[in-house]
């Protein structure tokens, strides 16, 4: 499917430090086919800057896919040298990641950020680049909402249990 969109995939195990045999999946993704490229990078250091270096350049756009706690979040930290995404230590009872990211984002790296020299020569127009903006501000205000939402719908849940549970003690 990437190749009829002219997407380059790449495959990125993060995790090999954590695998008796890292090799085997190497050899297992590289069979995906011969045009899919295979970079193997500790995500937590300084490889993913100059591993992916050929893909995350001015004018172009990565997207991480894979299973929760990957280390998707902890990839795009490295690239944009910021902790700005919430991560989580991997679980020492079964050396899994853990889900911690609850939403999709676009992140501008500060290497590749081509979109205001767009708006200065006119390929892109200021108005819509303010549309962009005010729909990401609505779209931040709005998950905020729908957070504490849910967080406030939580308690009131916890405290109509622990009353029900009170009431059946007592014989209400």
């Amino acid at each position: 499917m990437a190749f009829e969109v002219a997407v380059s995939p790449v495959i990125v195990p993060t995790k090999t430090d954590l695998c008796d045999n890292p090799h085997q999946y190497i050899e297992d993704a590289q069979t995906i086919s011969t045009s899919v490229r295979v970079v193997v990078l500790d995500a937590r250091g300084d490889e993913p800057k100059s591993k992916l270096a050929e893909w995350s350049g001015p004018g172009q756009t990565i997207r991480f896919l894979g299973s929760s706690g990957v280390g998707k979040s902890t990839l795009v930290n490295a690239l944009s040298e910021t902790q700005s995404i919430a991560t989580q230590a991997i679980l020492e009872k079964d050396d899994k990641g853990r889900h911690t990211t609850t939403s999709w984002q676009i992140h501008v790296l500060a290497s590749g950020c081509a979109i205001l020299a767009a708006v200065e020569v006119g390929t892109i127009d200021s108005a819509r680049l303010k549309r962009r903006e005010k729909l990401a501000a609505e779209e931040r205000y709005n998950s905020i909402n729908l957070a504490e939402r849910k967080s406030d719908e939580k308690a009131l849940g916890k405290m109509i249990r622990s009353i029900q549970k009170g009431n059946r003690k007592s014989g209400k």
